[in-house]
């Protein structure tokens, strides 16, 4: 779709069914590459209407281009896989170029499904076991919610003491309700054992012992890149914006 239109609506604007393939738009394919070509001026030497502007002509001198293109899901072509959901890009004039419009997620019900801390499954209303450990890091936290959704979350309690210590991590939905949705578990600290080589080294009876696991999630996001010249086309990833 450009601009809200099907390309088969914006060639049926043009009424002569001669001229109709090729006096509005036109659709080009080859490989990974898609042209949508809009004709700037009529062809259509049966209307009067030849040589001036086609309605949809895009006008690249425009200070303020409004141009949105949407693949609508169940898209596909023979060399590129089907489109599992709807993909809309809208031109930036600053960066001359199609980018890709991130609709925000609307969470309007939260509920914890699992979490864990370095790899260490947490039951809510559970104690997990940290020795030697001062601080909490969030990013060691693999947080998961019921439905799939991702909505922000922080952590409360994460400066610790050695014995036992009341953590909780605060869920917000992000549709105004203000709803929250909360874990709550005890982290038991004992503290770190100070080895003889320490307590000689330092001269004093103070000692650390750290211990990190470090688990890294990565999510590769494959989407079609789209240029405009006059004709705009579809890259795949690998190419160069």
């Amino acid at each position: 779709m450009f601009n809200g239109m099907t390309i088969e609506e914006l060639m049926n604007s043009e009424a002569d069914p001669a001229f109709r393939p090729v006096n509005v738009v036109m659709v080009h394919y080859n490989q990974n590459e898609i042209q949508i070509v809009f004709r700037a001026t009529s062809v259509n030497t049966n209307d009067g209407t030849f040589g001036q502007p086609t309605p949809h002509a895009i006008n690249l001198g425009d200070p303020n281009p409004e141009w949105t293109i949407t693949f609508l899901e169940g898209f596909t072509v023979p060399t590129l896989c089907k489109l599992d959901r709807d993909y809309t890009f809208t031109y930036n004039a600053e960066e001359s170029r199609f980018v890709e419009v991130i609709e925000e997620e609307v969470i309007s019900e939260i509920e914890f499904e699992a979490v864990a801390y370095n790899g260490v499954m947490i039951e809510e209303g559970g104690t997990l076991e940290l020795t030697g450990v001062t601080e909490l890091d969030k990013n060691l936290f693999t947080v998961a919610f019921k439905g799939g959704v991702n909505p922000e979350w922080t952590l409360e309690g994460g400066t610790l003491q050695v014995g036992a210590n009341t953590v909780t991590l605060v869920a917000q939905t992000n549709d105004g309700s203000g709803n929250t949705a909360s874990f709550t578990f005890t982290v038991n600290v004992t503290a770190a054992q100070e080895t003889p080589e320490e307590t000689e080294e330092s001269g004093s009876g103070c000692g650390s012992s750290i211990g990190a696991g470090i688990s890294l999630v990565t999510a590769v996001l494959a989407v079609t890149v789209v240029t405009v010249l006059l004709i705009i086309k579809e890259k795949n990833t690998n190419t160069n914006k």
